[in-house]
């Protein structure tokens, strides 16, 4: 790929839905597993619901059934196409995996991606992640995705500098999180 960073494209435009309305917007990416590709997002999305309260995060008080994701078209970069995947069977079970440990107190679930044809996948290879790198508070580091549904030219994903702001290293109420 040339002259377009990787974490531009590897980073995709979702879109939380019930029944075709859309609810809200938010970011997801695609790891690969000996399962198939998963689409990684926050909990909070695919339940419609805050992490803390458990309460509707939309005006409406909808809850999404359905993901829209904005993928790569495969031989075309820097084209894309919209896919819509159930986040929920037919009897209302969710189609995502939590944390096996933690559960629903981490918000972040996979999803087990079910329609990709003509879709070209830039997954994270969770068996190399790079080399170690130690971030600590006031750190600056990136975050590429799309916030109140901006996009970087056609569907690419903007980034954003922050800092970091906590420990990494110390759990939050026996969570691992920071």
């Amino acid at each position: 790929m040339t002259g377009i960073a990787l974490p531009s494209v590897q980073s995709l435009l979702i879109q939380m839905r019930f029944n075709g309305q859309v609810l809200s917007s938010g970011t997801a990416f695609i790891v690969s597993s000996d399962k198939g590709p998963l689409l990684i997002t926050n909990r909070h999305n695919v339940t419609g619901r805050r992490q803390d309260n458990d309460k509707p995060l939309s005006k409406t008080g909808g809850i999404p059934n359905e993901i829209e994701i904005v993928h790569n078209v495969k031989g075309k970069l820097g084209n894309w196409f919209v896919v819509v995947e159930p986040i929920l069977d037919e009897k209302d079970n969710p189609l995502w995996k939590e944390h096996p440990t933690h559960g629903k107190n981490v918000d972040f679930v996979a999803l087990p991606l079910t329609n990709i044809n003509n879709v070209k996948i830039y997954s994270y290879d969770l068996n190399n992640t790079g080399p170690d790198v130690f971030i600590g508070p006031a750190d600056s580091l990136s975050v590429v995705g799309f916030p109140f549904r901006i996009q970087a030219g056609g569907s690419l994903a903007v980034w954003a500098t922050g800092f970091m702001a906590s420990e990494p290293d110390i759990d939050f109420n026996g969570l691992p999180v920071f």
